[in-house]
């Protein structure tokens, strides 16, 4: 009996060793993170689809960037899109 508690014990142990690594590779280059947005997270955030997305982009000269698949939005010029109310305004 204490030998199965011991083993379910250093498998928990794994685990929380495991997690505590996602976080921290994670919570690396919080500056880099705070700048970029993965394109994903703002459709998300906006209720987008994939062609309203692009529309957006290209209308409002969002500044975004693509790394292989992955596609990031400068929060800069989102910030500045969604200050700007009259953008949407038919500008």
């Amino acid at each position: 009996m204490e030998n199965e508690f011991s083993t379910h014990l250093q498998q928990l142990l794994s685990r929380l060793t495991a997690i505590e690594k996602q976080i921290q590779a994670n919570a690396s280059c919080p500056e880099l993170r705070r700048d970029w947005i993965p394109r994903k997270e703002v459709m998300t955030y906006l209720g987008f689809k994939d062609t309203r997305m692009t529309y957006i982009i290209d209308k409002y000269k969002l500044l975004h960037s693509k790394i292989g698949a992955k596609q990031f939005i400068c929060t800069k010029s989102l910030k500045d899109l969604l200050s700007n109310e009259s953008s949407f305004k038919g500008k």
